[in-house]
């Protein structure tokens, strides 16, 4: 790592750039010890992603602990499907009350039809038409 003071920094900011362009970390000292390093771009993206990953392994590490100490809840899908008629507000509180949740089976999503509250459509609504249906749209 070079050490620079501030106004070798100032005064020669392209010979700083060109360091930290090389790999070279730069030390810049300042008064009462409140010093900065200075990094390329890159090198401070990796760092961001490599915190961001701590941060996601840690979250990972909190769910297999669950998970080892029992602390997880296993629900059906006759359940999961009660579950949707609640509001996001309360499948959240849901979730969280209960700590987590797991199934062997695809989650299927009601779907509702946009503004009006009740009513849903069927699985079936999304296959696709029968061939005489297409050929009367000229398909």
């Amino acid at each position: 790592m070079t050490t620079l003071r501030t106004v070798d920094l100032r005064n020669d900011f392209k010979k700083v750039s060109d360091l930290v362009m090389s790999g070279e970390k730069v030390l810049i000292t300042r008064p009462r010890n409140e010093n900065l390093v200075v990094i390329s771009e890159r090198e401070y993206n990796e760092m961001a992603k490599a915190r961001s990953n701590a941060k996601y392994l840690a979250v990972l590490d909190d769910s297999a602990s669950r998970v080892a100490e029992s602390r997880v809840v296993s629900i059906t899908m006759d359940e999961l499907e009660a579950i949707g008629v609640m509001s996001s507000e309360e499948l959240f509180a849901f979730i969280a009350k209960k700590q987590a949740y797991s199934t062997t089976e695809p989650i299927k999503p009601k779907r509702n039809l946009g503004f009006l509250s009740g009513p849903s459509l069927p699985d079936s609504f999304f296959d696709p038409l029968p061939e005489e249906d297409l050929q009367a749209w000229g398909r």
